[in-house]
């Protein structure tokens, strides 16, 4: 299992740095599933692990063909594509957030995003047969930093989002 992310800006003022010049986005986005089959996939733990991995390479899938995805999207050459799962018990849900970095290109959100949503693509059809009612939710853009101008943080200020 990955590390858990933290916010760049926090780890800049840890160690006292600067913000990185790779440039990078981070998303995120849930799947809200039937507490039954959230508790069934927790007794399983092969089953998840076979999961998590097919939703580890859909996203990296995803992140990697944006552009062949969206239209008038150039690709990008991406150097890292991190992913991670967080399980919460009491919702029923589990959040995916996908770290793409490049060198070579400024605007990594489509890649982020399109890497968030093939992973929860990947969960909903390994769990379709067990549950029709899994609703995909809260897909947006966390942080974004080009390395030359301030970075996008994300800041929770709609009343209809409840993050």
């Amino acid at each position: 299992m990955l590390d858990p992310f933290y916010s760049y800006e926090d780890a800049a003022k840890a160690d006292g740095n600067t913000l990185p010049d790779t440039p990078t986005a981070i998303a995120c986005g849930d799947i809200n599933l039937n507490p039954q089959t959230f508790a069934a996939l927790d007794d399983e733990p092969l089953r998840k692990s076979e999961i998590l991995a097919t939703a580890r390479m859909s996203a990296i899938h995803g992140c990697k063909q944006a552009g062949l995805l969206l239209p008038m999207h150039l690709p990008a050459r991406l150097t890292d594509v991190k992913i991670q799962f967080d399980f919460d018990a009491a919702l029923s849900r589990i959040g995916v957030t996908v770290r793409v970095s490049s060198n070579d290109a400024d605007n990594l959100e489509m890649e982020a995003l399109s890497g968030v949503n093939a992973a929860l693509l990947s969960i909903y059809s390994a769990l379709r047969h067990h549950d029709k009612t899994m609703i995909l939710t809260q897909v947006h853009l966390l942080e974004q930093h080009d390395g030359k101008s301030s970075p996008f943080i994300f800041a929770n200020e709609y009343e209809n989002l409840s993050l």
